[in-house]
């Protein structure tokens, strides 16, 4: 449900201690901040805004992140289970997208970068194709569950 504050304009991050914000870029490079500092979360254009409560700010173009992931401070960088995170192919895409590591019956939502719902859709079967066809051109993300990841439309 964290990941529902990031996609509306502003957020004023409350949370307890121990837990982070890491952003994945697409170039391989990190953004990684303890929850506990960060004032709040805003979209301004394409990028993302991270405001520190020090008074400091990050600025993440949109169309350069490949994963956000919300999580616990453990000391051990780096160790999460990727065979759980949810795949979209193709991806750019044109007319259809499917998923892998999503089951029957969940529920998906697509969002624009702006947060706006734009569809939802009830996955019927695997690797069932989802047309995409009404989407204008442009970055999207999908949400399954507490999973997250963006995709393309040409």
């Amino acid at each position: 449900m964290l990941f529902m504050l990031l996609i509306v304009s502003s957020i004023t991050v409350l949370t307890a201690q121990n837990t982070s914000l890491e952003i994945k870029k697409t170039d391989n490079s990190e953004l990684k901040a303890s929850l506990s500092s960060i004032q709040k979360i805003s979209f301004s254009d394409s990028d993302i805004v991270i405001n520190y409560t020090s008074g400091n700010a990050d600025y993440v173009a949109v169309n350069q992140i490949n994963k956000i992931i919300f999580g616990t401070i453990s000391g051990l960088n780096n160790v999460y289970l990727s065979q759980n995170d949810i795949t979209v192919y193709p991806n750019p895409a044109t007319e259809f997208i499917s998923l892998k590591n999503v089951t029957a019956n969940q529920k998906l939502s697509i969002y624009s970068v702006s947060g706006v719902e734009i569809l939802t859709h009830k996955i019927n079967v695997l690797d069932e194709k989802i047309d995409i066809n009404q989407l204008k051109q442009g970055i999207y993300i999908i949400r399954v569950d507490n999973r997250t990841i963006k995709f393309t439309k040409l």
